[in-house]
Parts: structure tokens; sequence; C-alpha cells
């Protein structure tokens, strides 16, 4: 009999190790999914262009009033002059820029909390991608 018990606790340990190991691999590949905390940003948008030209002149008339602009392609040539982690921010400068004849609008988007650091530092390429989703 204390050889059976033995013998279903190694069967137990076994399979218990096994299970943890599947698991971990699981939060390992999905973890990011599952531990996935949006925040909201506020996207700074000057235009939605068919052809790149268009969205190419957008941008030159944003250095000649002395904004930088972005453009990222999801169905269309999106021009933006930035993201921001503060909608008062965003319409801060959106408000300047229209007080310059440019036409903007501020969007709310929700993004990885982890882009928070590339969005402080202008640094918008994996941002792009988060705002295609929406």
């Amino acid at each position: 009999m204390f050889y059976g018990v033995k013998k279903m606790n190694r069967k137990a340990i076994v399979l218990f190790t096994i299970m943890m190991m599947v698991m971990n691999s699981i939060v390992f590949i999905y973890g990011d999914r599952l531990l996935k905390v949006e925040m909201s940003v506020y996207v700074l948008q000057l235009g939605r262009y068919q052809k790149k030209q268009n969205s190419d002149q957008m941008i030159k008339q944003l250095k000649e009033k002395g904004y930088t602009g972005y453009t990222y392609k999801d169905k269309q040539y999106v021009v933006i002059e930035g993201v921001y982690l503060s909608n008062k921010e965003a319409n801060q400068k959106a408000k300047q820029i229209s007080q310059k004849g440019i036409t903007c609008v501020v969007k709310e988007h929700l993004v990885n909390e982890r882009w928070k650091n590339e969005i402080e530092n202008k640094k918008y390429e994996h941002v792009y991608k988060e705002l295609k989703k929406c």
C-alpha cells in the first residue's frame, strides 16, 4: 500500500510539472496579450489621403508653418502632427495649428501602455501599428 501512494505521488508530481511547463509557455507566448494594459492617447490628425503626394504636400505645408508632421499608412496615408498623452496638450497644439490656417482634429485612441516612453520621445514607429488597429 505504501508503494502505491509513493507511485501516485510521482505521477502527480510529473503531471503537476508538465502542467506548470505548459502554463509558463502560455504566459510567455501570450502574456503580453493577457496583461495588456491600454491607455488613452490623443492624436493630432491633419488629414487622410488616397495619394502619397497629397500627404507629402501637407507635411511640407506643416514644415513651412514651423511644425513637424508624420505619415503612416493604413488604408490611406494619414498625416499627424503628434501623439499626446494629455487631451489638453493635444487640443492646445491643435488650436495653435488652426490659428495658422491648417485644419486639424484631435482623435482619442487606445494603445498599449508600453508605448508611453516612445510617445514622450516622439518615436512613433511602433505606435503607428497600434493606431492602424483603430
